[in-house]
């Protein structure tokens, strides 16, 4: 079943310019983040759906630096593991492909998207 959250927009037309960010790097991913709007997203969230002790320390520690409450998804869709999760800013890589962790006798991969408008969606496949 998709439980799909909704969120007030924090960011309107701004450019990269006007974001405070802070860089984060993981395998060949170079993201610029915008921790604090970041946070204010998660801020606004009532709704805890993710149990974050049952997840990869390493994914939990990875959020964290990029401003996520690992525990208050944009989307969850418990029939398939997929849960999605934004942030403010943008990310480059080399080759594109997705964040495989490994951890805890579990495996998930981090999917990530991103739109000329500084908003990154990360989806994860795999967690509990």
């Amino acid at each position: 079943m998709m439980k799909k959250l909704h969120y007030k927009k924090i960011i309107r037309e701004e450019n990269k310019e006007s974001l405070n960010f802070t860089k984060v790097n993981k395998h060949d991913w170079n993201f610029n983040i915008d921790i604090e709007k970041t946070k204010l997203l998660y801020s606004n969230r009532c709704d805890t759906i993710i149990d974050s002790t049952k997840q990869i320390p390493e994914l939990v520690e990875f959020f964290d630096k990029l401003g996520i409450d690992i525990q208050k998804p944009d989307e969850y869709d418990s029939d398939f593991s997929d849960v999605v999760y934004t942030c403010i800013g943008f990310a480059e890589s080399e080759t594109g492909y997705e964040i495989d962790i490994y951890g805890n006798n579990q495996f998930v991969s981090v999917v990530i998207m991103q739109n000329d408008n500084n908003i990154l969606k990360l989806e994860v496949f795999g967690m509990n």
